[in-house]
């Protein structure tokens, strides 16, 4: 089901009883609809000039279809470029599309890899979600997930954000 008929949905299941109620509500859903829109052109606008986190944010808004269509794929494309400015969020995120395969074939070595940038970014979470998956790989598999990281870092500075 699209987001908008959730939306829609969801407004008239909460109270709809009158037909002014009714009216008043289909205008708000308008309104909401606008501002989704219009937040979408703005964060994209954002994202194309190359910041980081308007980048995370068009992320954000194609993973959730609000102002944007469905699309994990495109959702991932631009959680990978936020993700290279070393924006922690997007890290995450990334980790969890991988280990998941939302918008990428599943990977827990590369899901392995982003929660292992996360932590060195500083992440609370990111350290358990890793140590999660790493139950499930071969040592292996760790040695692949933590050399590739190594390689990343080292060709990438901006992945691991220094410290002040």
């Amino acid at each position: 089901m699209k987001p908008t008929i959730m939306i829609l949905l969801t407004l008239c299941l909460a109270g709809c009883s009158s037909t002014s109620q009714q009216t008043g509500d289909a205008k708000k859903v308008k309104e909401i609809l606008k501002d989704n829109r219009e937040t979408a052109i703005r964060t994209r606008r954002e994202a194309e000039q190359g910041g980081a986190v308007g980048q995370h944010n068009l992320g954000v808004l194609y993973s959730t279809g609000a102002g944007m269509p469905l699309d994990f794929e495109k959702s991932v494309k631009w959680f990978h470029k936020a993700a290279e400015q070393g924006l922690l969020a997007s890290q995450i995120n990334l980790g969890i599309a991988y280990q998941g395969g939302f918008g990428v074939p599943k990977d827990i070595i590369k899901a392995y890899i982003w929660f292992t940038i996360a932590s060195a970014n500083g992440s609370k979470l990111a350290p358990e979600y890793r140590d999660n998956i790493a139950q499930f790989m071969s040592r292996v598999q760790i040695g692949e997930a933590q050399r590739t990281g190594r390689e990343m870092s080292e060709n990438n500075p901006k992945l691991i954000q220094k410290k002040k």
